[in-house]
């Protein structure tokens, strides 16, 4: 798992910290994966941490949300996910998930996953059933 915190205490700037990520999603992409990105949590972080954070995330937002980023990566936006907020869902760090934070964020973002899933699934199908169409 990705901790927001390491580039804060490696002074890894923003910009340092989505080159990283682009080039790990390029490879997933380039083995045929399907890649899911989820902004860094922001919760527990104060100062200069939060505001590294934040600028982070709005350069993944900005950097991986265009459509001539990676074909098909899907960017989970903490922002527009209430599961973020939730102090009740983390640790006694502050910054990662405990089991019931792990369990509703994969709950918040399962219509992403099984949209998705349902493509494959359908692609599957269709290749099992009509073979000559599918090349």
């Amino acid at each position: 798992m990705y901790s927001p915190y390491i580039p804060c205490r490696l002074k890894i700037t923003p910009a340092d910290t989505v080159a990283n990520l682009k080039a790990v999603c390029e490879e997933l992409k380039a083995r045929s994966k399907r890649v899911f990105l989820c902004t860094l949590p922001t919760h527990g972080a104060k100062g200069a941490e939060l505001d590294r954070l934040v600028a982070t995330n709005e350069l993944i937002v900005k950097s991986f949300s265009r459509k001539e980023t990676i074909d098909g990566l899907v960017v989970i936006d903490e922002k527009n996910n209430g599961v973020f907020k939730r102090a009740d869902l983390y640790c006694m760090d502050h910054h990662h998930f405990n089991s019931r934070g792990y369990r509703e964020l994969a709950k918040a973002i399962n219509p992403v996953f099984a949209n998705d899933l349902l493509k494959v699934q359908f692609a599957y199908f269709r290749d099992l059933l009509e073979p000559s169409k599918s090349k």
